[in-house]
């Protein structure tokens, strides 16, 4: 699993606790199987990342993109919430890998072009005395050409699932005269929280009827006593 802490937290958590966990970890990549075709290009100049994580009560979340090394993207998110009580954990993560493709030829040619990708998704819940858990994990990646989609895949689970996923994906397409952007990102997101039963408060017209209703049943039970007397 990408994140051991977690693993080691479930481990050091006593039975007493409830616990909701999320761990999910996407990579792609991409290169070109073999000599291109003459006259054309491919480079990478870098591309974006961010990453976000908030959490509450005994809980915490961690995210982390990169785009190392250049032309891949990797989003990472970990989190877990534990109870008694209420506690919340979530984090997403995002990279995107730019790229510019060139044909200086005159005509059309037919480029190569391979995305290497793995996903590994896991969401799992402990229950204990009534508290109640959640936890939910989902990813993409995607391949964009001149903001064309190339390939697009997600997957989500939620409870207690684990999804993993490998492979690659070849493409041979028409890569027309001049230059064109290339875009391939990976996004991953986790959502974790643990809360204690819901236990209805009467509201003040309820306990001011019950009083009530305690006093009269009190009063009734002494008028019975006097005229048994």
């Amino acid at each position: 699993m990408s994140c051991a802490f977690l693993s080691c937290l479930t481990a050091l958590q006593t039975p007493a606790l409830a616990i909701a966990i999320y761990d999910d970890l996407v990579q792609a990549s991409l290169s070109t199987p073999g000599p291109i075709p003459s006259g054309t290009s491919i480079s990478f100049f870098g591309g974006s990342t961010s990453s976000f994580q908030f959490f509450s009560g005994n809980a915490l979340a961690t995210a982390a993109a990169s785009l190392s090394p250049p032309g891949s993207a990797t989003a990472l998110v970990t989190g877990f919430a534990s109870g008694p009580g209420s506690s919340f954990a979530d984090s997403s993560a995002s990279a995107t890998s730019q790229a510019s493709l060139v044909n200086l030829n005159a005509t059309t040619v037919t480029f190569p072009l391979t995305i290497s990708h793995s996903r590994n998704l896991s969401s799992s819940t402990i229950p204990f005395g009534g508290q109640s858990q959640f936890s939910f994990s989902d990813a993409s990646f995607s391949l964009t050409l001149d903001n064309n989609t190339l390939l697009s895949n997600f997957s989500s689970c939620s409870g207690n699932c684990n999804s993993f996923d490998s492979g690659s994906d070849a493409f041979l397409f028409g890569l027309t005269p001049g230059s064109h952007s290339l875009q391939l990102s990976a996004f991953a997101f986790g959502d974790a929280s643990s809360s204690p039963p819901f236990n209805p408060v009467p509201e003040p017209a309820s306990l001011l009827l019950l009083g009530t209703s305690m006093a009269g049943l009190g009063l009734a039970a002494r008028w019975r006593q006097r005229r048994q007397k």
